[in-house]
Order: structure tokens, then sequence, then C-alpha cells
């Protein structure tokens, strides 16, 4: 009876004078190698789709707009010019962010782009947008204000009002609802006298300029704040120490400065 008999396969012994764990060794380097090599494989494969992702304009969020329509951005101080590549394209401004960046970088005006509120057609041309940014934003539209020596409360908030387009009524309201205020604002008025009367001699008469739109307290508390500074400004020593407050020197310079407009006045 013929038997047959099987001799499993044994893997080759190491020559000698070679340690047993080397051959694993040298297996566990080639598996790391294979998975770094697709790792850095896939890195690369992301950033190209990332960066055909950026060029035509497909990013996360990104609502559609329609060619022409009128579109509002903003650019943040210090902005790169890849950060206002994707604020342009990410809006509609443009289609192709990294052509823009490109084109500002190598052009050398990406560190001329200011920062600020501006307003452009949704598919710009790259030349309109950069010489926008270059001139910076438009400025806003200001009125100037002139409020004179020597005039008690009611004309100068006639003067306020006949300047900013606003009423009477809203910058009284302004003042005596406390959306204005000022340190120096006394406890108590006269009786019988109109509430307005706190405020003679706390609003400061100068030239100011600001923005059309702004609202009664915007404007009164730019005065009063003025005014505040004008008074911390003086040493009022001699004048405490005689028992009057910073407001009463207020008060009585008030007068005099009247009297003066009087006596100029006169024939």
């Amino acid at each position: 009876m013929n038997e047959q008999y099987y001799v499993a396969e044994q893997e080759p012994e190491p020559p000698n004078g070679t340690p047993w764990w080397l051959p694993w060794l040298l297996r566990a380097v080639g598996a790391a190698l294979v998975v770094g090599i697709l790792v850095i494989g896939w890195g690369v494969l992301r950033n190209k789709i990332e960066g055909w992702a950026d060029s035509v304009g497909v990013a996360a969020g990104e609502s559609e707009v329609v060619l022409g329509t009128p579109v509002e951005f903003s650019i943040p101080d210090g902005a790169s010019a890849r950060s206002i590549s994707k604020i342009l394209r990410d809006t509609g401004v443009i289609t192709d962010a990294r052509k823009f960046e490109k084109t500002v970088t190598e052009s050398g005006v990406a560190s001329q782009l200011r920062a600020g509120e501006y307003t452009l057609p949704a598919g710009s041309s790259f030349d309109d947008v950069v010489a926008l940014l270059i001139k910076g934003p438009p400025g806003k539209d200001v009125f100037r204000l002139t409020v004179i020596e020597g005039l008690r409360i009611e004309q100068m908030l006639g003067s306020v009002a006949e300047a900013s387009g606003l009423t009477v009524a809203e910058l009284e309201s302004a003042l005596l609802s406390g959306e204005v205020t000022s340190e120096y604002l006394p406890a108590e008025i006269p009786e019988g006298s109109s509430p307005l009367v706190a405020w003679e001699g706390l609003l400061a008469p100068d030239t100011y300029e600001f923005v059309v739109g702004a609202t009664p307290a915007d404007i009164l508390q730019t005065l009063a704040t003025t005014l505040e500074g004008r008074i911390d400004a003086q040493d009022w020593s001699k004048l405490e120490a005689a028992g009057f407050t910073p407001y009463d020197g207020l008060v009585i310079a008030s007068l005099i400065e009247k009297e003066a407009k009087l006596e100029e006045d006169r024939p």
C-alpha cells in the first residue's frame, strides 16, 4: 500500500546571524510606507479638488446671484488677498477666486486693497473690482452743524433742527427722555421752570460734522460730551473753595456771555 506524506511548507530560515524579528520589522516598515503614500496621495488629490472648487466658484453656502445685480459686501481690516478673493467669490461679485488672487498678487496691488463697505454688480470685471478696492469705500454724506455761543437752550435746539432736518420736538424728547446724559446735569431746577432749563449751558457751541441720518440722541450727546471734556479740562478748585459747583460756574459764565452779547447788539 502506497502511503503519501505531505510536508508543510516552512518559511525559509533567515541566514545565520540574522535576528528572528528582522523580517517582521521589514514587513511593518513596508506597510507603513504604503499607508504613507496613500495618505500623501489623498492630500494632493484633495488640494486639487479644492483648488478646482475655488476656481469655478463652488463654496459651501454660496448663493447664486443674477449677473448685474447690485451686491453689498464688506472687506474686514487686515484681510489677505486670498480672503478678499473668497469674499468676492462667495458674494457673487466675481466667479474665479484663485484667478483674482493671482491677478492682484502678481500685479503688486494686493497690499493696496482697502477695507470697508462696498457695492458692486455681480459678475464685475477684475479691473472694476480692483479699481474700486484700491480707491476705497465711498464716503458717507455728512452735514455741518454750527452752534454759536450765547444761545439759550431753545435757540440752540432750533439751530440743530435747521441744520439736521430734525424737528425741535424730536430733539427735546431726546434730552428729556434720558437718551442724552451729562454728568453735570443738575438734580433740581427752579420751580416753575421748563424741564429744558436743566440743559442750559451743557451743550457745547462749536462746528460739528455728522453723518446724514444721525439720530437726535447721537447729535446732542456729541454736544454734551464735548462740553464735559471742556469742563474737565478746567481748574475749578477756587470756585469750589468758594462754595460753588462746576455747574454754577457754567451758569455764571453763560450769564456773562449773554450780557456781553446784549452789549454788542445795542446801538
